[in-house]
């Protein structure tokens, strides 16, 4: 249930980073165009696409956070070029090859999302500070906790 929990997050906030970025991009090509007013919108857009991968990294999969976010962000500019902007397909071969990297894009995708969710999920990250017990690790001991160690040398050496 938790592999699940973590899996649908990291899904939910790739989509959300995808499609913040992807607004970016739409609202760059907007504003390098002629609307200058949306240069407020390309920040916002942006910076909420960097919060939403943060997030996505610490709440769920970096694969499926990243293989999401990769596949929205590349693939709704695309598709926004061809039908805001009126951007035609390019001709013979550079139209292939347009058809084939958008097709690539969406399959990486994908391929990062799946494998991720066979993926045994990482351990909940700790509420104590020096992080959970690990018995049999002298050197971190000392570490996080010099006093207790000095102390612990002592008794045991007599």
């Amino acid at each position: 249930r938790a592999g699940a929990q973590h899996r649908s997050a990291g899904a939910a906030f790739g989509s959300a980073t995808g499609i913040a970025f992807a607004a970016g991009d739409v609202a760059t090509k907007a504003t390098v165009d002629g609307d200058v007013i949306l240069v407020p919108v390309v920040i916002v857009c942006y910076s909420a696409g960097t919060l939403l991968l943060q997030m996505g990294f610490q709440r769920g999969g970096a694969l499926v956070s990243a293989g999401l976010a990769t596949l929205l962000t590349n693939a709704i500019p695309i598709a926004a070029g061809m039908t805001i902007f009126h951007e035609p397909l390019p001709e013979g071969g550079f139209a292939v090859l347009r058809v084939f990297a958008f097709a690539t894009v969406i399959a990486s995708a994908v391929f990062l999302a799946r494998r991720d969710a066979t993926a045994e999920p990482r351990p909940e990250p700790s509420s104590q500070r020096g992080g959970p017990a690990m018995p049999g690790h002298p050197a971190r001991d000392r570490l996080l906790h010099p006093r207790r160690s000095q102390s612990a040398l002592r008794t045991t050496r007599g």
